[in-house]
């Protein structure tokens, strides 16, 4: 049997270890830290900052109900884990978009975000 002389290489949805050591993310609720994981999946090293957690993206992934989402979000906020980049408009049909806090805000062209590209976290 012949092997492929390229592996292809997997990605992986990561949250770094000294994050979770941090006493902000033992105290989430599993709600939250669900949705921490579904953000770093999200997350594919250049697109911080455009991460979005709109609901009908994440009842695909297994969120059922908006109320617990929306906890979610702001128990994340709150615990410094994400950051909003850009306020959602519900008239203007724009999604609100956040950034991990462990990982430098990227440039998202067109997106208008609310917050600048950073270098560091």
């Amino acid at each position: 049997m012949n092997r492929p002389k390229h592996k292809q290489k997997a990605s992986f949805a990561g949250i770094p270890r000294v994050v979770m050591e941090c006493p902000d993310y033992t105290s989430l609720s599993a709600s939250a830290i669900r949705l921490l994981v579904e953000l770093a999946y999200s997350y594919k090293g250049g697109n911080n900052g455009d991460l979005c957690p709109a609901w009908t993206l994440m009842k695909e992934r297994g969120f059922r109900s908006k109320a617990t989402l929306t906890r979610a979000i702001k128990e994340l906020v709150a615990a410094e884990m994400i950051m909003l980049t850009r306020q959602g408009q519900f008239i203007r049909n724009k999604a609100g978009l956040y950034a991990l806090t462990w990982a430098p805000i990227n440039e998202c062209s067109g997106k208008h975000l609310d917050e600048s590209p950073t270098r560091t976290p």
